[in-house]
């Protein structure tokens, strides 16, 4: 019985990798197979539960031949070397499988809900599981997000596969050595590494330990700990616990600030204010540890206003001024906007969102942004001339 299987699952896979799912028909799978039609459904729902079958019985046997792969290699930088070569060459070696996942299962939605994409979950939890055994040997990166990491491991391997595919070359395993050379700079811990990646370290971990603990309760001893360094060095950089709270904002805003010329590239000036606000908030949503001392720890913070990061967070909120004023010059915006009060509008209302976020519990990030652009809405609507405001908003 497991061999009449094998061997429908078998002709769907040379046919359908060949001519497409929508193409091939049951009649040519069971033909292909040397069988009757109504065989292939005593084991198959249709095409598509064949489809997912085939990927099934693919991963399940991927998974099983990385984990003997994988057994006996301690050193994560060779653990993950290994993965990915393994990853590419498996797919080199089954191209029809390959085509299969990329070019049918990928772009079928129901492929998400079936026990091949959860097969698939497995597999990459090999990648996010030996990235975060890496992390706490410090072997890798303790201030590199974990989910990001995996994307990109993810995302590389997934484009040489497509590459290869695409080109008829299958040479992906053959780059393994220019990946890892790429790879290797975004999440190795390097001994030595420049003295400002130290103090990004010092404020990384001051960040997570300030979130969870709040600021009273946080311990230099803690964020020395996270960040891998001695007690003392963390003196060399600041001066105390407070001087490391208040330092959080200055590097990020500096940052952003250099942005923003590319990001407010000449536009209206409603397009560049609606960037504006919400880059503004995209800055936080991006480090929810880092909004929530921002918001509970530093502007509640008067010594935060004698700083130098007040200087730069300062500088930043300005350009919200000059986008203002060039739209009252263009007359796009209402003549009697009060800039400050706007200022206040937004910032203020953001704040309070975010608080009420931490307060609930909320977390999907997809529910926060409709929040989000229903605030930058109603606020844009509030500074547009009249006869600019859409009449359903008005």
């Amino acid at each position: 019985m497991e061999d009449t299987r094998d061997k429908i699952l078998s002709a769907a896979e040379e046919l359908i990798s060949r001519s497409g799912l929508s193409e091939t028909t049951i009649a040519k799978i069971a033909s292909k197979a040397n069988i009757a039609d109504s065989l292939v459904y005593q084991y198959f729902k249709g095409k598509e539960d064949l489809l997912f079958s085939i990927a099934h019985q693919k991963i399940e046997k991927a998974i099983e031949l990385l984990d003997d792969q994988l057994e006996g290699i301690i050193d994560p930088v060779s653990k993950l070397s290994k993965m990915i070569w393994f990853s590419l060459k498996y797919n080199e070696k089954y191209s029809d499988y390959a085509a299969i996942m990329i070019f049918e299962c990928h772009s079928n939605l129901n492929f998400y809900e079936s026990s091949a994409h959860r097969l698939c979950q497995d597999y990459l939890k090999r990648l996010e599981d030996l990235l975060i055994q890496g992390t706490a040997e410090g072997t890798f990166r303790n201030d590199v997000d974990i989910q990001v990491l995996k994307d990109i491991v993810s995302g590389i391997i997934g484009a040489e596969i497509f590459d290869s595919l695409i080109r008829g070359k299958g040479r992906g395993s053959r780059d393994l050595q220019d990946i890892m050379e790429l790879l290797l700079p975004m999440v190795v811990e390097k001994e030595g590494f420049e003295e400002n990646n130290k103090a990004n370290r010092i404020l990384s971990a001051a960040e997570k330990v300030f979130s969870e603990c709040g600021f009273a309760g946080a311990k230099i001893s803690d964020i020395a700990r996270m960040a891998r360094v001695a007690e003392g060095t963390i003196y060399e950089y600041f001066k105390n616990k407070e001087d490391l709270l208040l330092s959080l904002p200055l590097k990020r805003f500096e940052k952003h600030l250099e942005m923003m010329d590319l990001l407010l590239f000449p536009n209206t000036p409603l397009d560049r204010m609606k960037r504006y606000l919400k880059s503004y908030i995209e800055l936080f949503l991006g480090d929810v540890d880092f909004l929530k001392v921002f918001l509970l720890n530093i502007i509640l913070n008067p010594r935060f206003y004698e700083t130098e990061s007040f200087k730069i967070y300062s500088k930043y909120t300005r350009v919200m001024d000059d986008i203002i004023n060039d739209g009252k010059r263009d007359k796009s915006f209402r003549q009697n906007v009060n800039t400050q009060i706007f200022k206040r509008f937004f910032f203020g209302g953001f704040h309070y969102m975010a608080i009420r976020w931490f307060v609930t519990g909320k977390q999907d990030r997809y529910d926060k942004m409709v929040e989000v652009n229903h605030l930058i809405l109603l606020l844009t609507s509030a500074i547009l001339q009249p006869e600019r405001v859409p009449a359903d908003k008005r």
